[in-house]
Order: C-alpha cells, then structure tokens, then sequence
C-alpha cells in the first residue's frame, strides 16, 4: 500500500473476505462482498468468535463492493471496476466503499485514524467462493490518496460478526 493513512500507515498482518447477506427490511435479502486488511493476525477466528473480538490497539481498511439494480444489492460474481460512492446522489452501479478505522488500547474508535473514501476505484480483479482479490485507489475525506492491493482468504465468519448485535470483547 502506498499513501497516507489518517493516523500513520500499519503493517497488514491478515486479509480475509466474505460474502455478507443481510435482510433488505423488505421481506427478501441483500448481499455484498467485505473484504478486511487488518493489523492482527486472526482476523477470521476473531470474526468468528461468539461475541466477535476488537484488538486493542489495532488497525484496519474495510472494504464493501457490491452490484446495485433498481433497489437491490448483490455480492460481485466477476471481475469489474467498482467506482467509489460517497452517500451523496445516485449509487453506481458498481458500488463501492472504503474506510480506516483504529481502536484505542480499550477498543473504541480512534477519529484520527478514522475516514471514508469519497473518489476513486476499487478494481476487483477474481471472485470467487467469498475470495475478492483486486486493488485500490481512492482519496480519503481527510485529503490522503491510498492506493494498494488485497489478496484475501475466504472467512464465512465474517458474515456472523458483520450480522451479531452482541458488543464484541475487547482483549
């Protein structure tokens, strides 16, 4: 990766992604494809675990992707440019999202190292079986430009963290 990240740049212990499907309020289901570069090695098992776990201290990039028709959201099946979406006008319908995030060392976000991705692309260059492989390049609402790449493990457990109410356990 290259670039600023609010708060100093992190070394990338772990990348995984998943599909994520959630109820669309409408009686049916949305899905989208997650993908996570984190600070800390595992990020699955910490996904996975009842609740979810928060490392103190830790750092991560977010990424969501997902293929918009009319008002639904479907995980991407294929390689494609995503175009970033800021939550301003209408979604693309290539839509993608991106963020920084970083706890404190009692696991509550950290604004510094906080932002979204207002511009740019997160190319997706392989899908397959919750696997999203592809690069990015975007600039951040704190002005920074990021650009970098993720070749993730599959992780199912991301789905029940990004889908669990419980308060995770900060260790």
């Amino acid at each position: 990766m290259s670039g600023n990240v609010p708060g100093g740049g992190f070394d990338f212990a772990d990348t995984v992604s998943a599909t994520i499907t959630t109820n669309d309020g409408n009686g049916g289901t949305s899905s989208y494809a997650q993908i996570v570069i984190g600070s800390t090695s595992g990020l699955c098992g910490d996904a996975g675990a009842v609740p979810p776990i928060d490392r103190k201290g830790s750092r991560a990039i977010i990424i969501e992707l997902r293929d918009i028709t009319g008002s639904q959201s479907t995980a991407p099946a294929a390689a494609a440019p995503y175009t970033i979406y800021p939550n301003t006008g209408s979604e693309p319908p290539k839509s993608a999202s991106l963020m920084t995030v970083g706890l404190d060392n009692t696991c509550q976000t950290v604004d510094a190292q906080t932002a979204q991705a207002q511009s740019g692309t997160v190319t997706l260059t392989a899908a397959s079986g919750g696997v999203y492989k592809g690069s990015f390049d975007v600039t951040l609402n704190t002005g920074d430009h990021l650009t970098g790449s993720f070749d993730p493990t599959a992780c199912p457990a991301l789905q029940a963290a990004a889908t669990n109410s419980d308060t995770p356990r900060c260790m």
